[in-house]
């Protein structure tokens, strides 16, 4: 079934429900001590998958944060599997997401990239921030993938690029991705090209 086929009644009208029983994907916030490990071990994964193929990676010791004011570490689960987490950055002048690792396979960064827009219109900000670290030739492949995705460069230089997506309110996406991550309280703006 697809996402707008669990939004119809059984005659095929329109939207009967905007939160349906059963969506195939949730983010919430990393919680448990288990989801901990499970992040670390996914984040550990995929910083050496990229270290084989020389790309840039944070060192895993970075990893999520662990007590960090404003800054939530949050997991996408399938089926209650983790398949991507990441730092989501949030005070009354930011929205942005940081250290994000994804399964290999798993299309975490469209997924991510569908509830970061819909997640930021709720949080009523323009738009949400992710930055790509590592030297220009290293991170142009990712650049490139997100710039597909929707996200237009915002800034950049040798170290870095910042990149913005657009906020948009996707009340259908509930279908295909549940968000159990609590609205920021007082976010109103991004903050200024650094």
């Amino acid at each position: 079934m697809t996402g707008n086929e669990a939004l119809q009644d059984s005659a095929g009208h329109g939207p009967v429900a905007e939160h349906p029983q059963w969506s195939p994907y949730q983010v919430r916030p990393i919680a448990t001590a288990a989801e901990q490990a499970e992040a670390h071990a996914l984040i550990e994964d995929r910083t050496c998958w990229l270290a084989k193929r020389n790309l840039h990676a944070l060192p895993t010791a970075t990893g999520l944060p662990a007590d960090e004011s404003n800054v939530t570490a949050i997991g996408m689960f399938e089926d209650d599997v983790l398949i991507g987490c990441l730092a989501l950055h949030h005070n009354p002048s930011l929205l942005a997401i940081t250290r994000a690792y994804g399964q290999f396979g798993a299309d975490f960064a469209r997924l991510a990239t569908l509830w970061a827009a819909d997640y930021a219109a709720r949080c009523g900000v323009d738009a949400v921030r992710t930055v790509v670290i590592g030297p220009f030739a290293a991170r142009h492949r990712l650049e490139t993938h997100l710039t597909d995705l929707g996200w237009s460069l915002a800034s950049h230089s040798e170290e870095s690029a910042w990149l913005q997506l657009t906020a948009e309110a996707r009340p259908t996406l509930t279908a295909l991705i549940r968000c159990a991550v609590p609205l920021s309280e007082n976010t109103h703006t991004l903050w200024s090209t650094p």
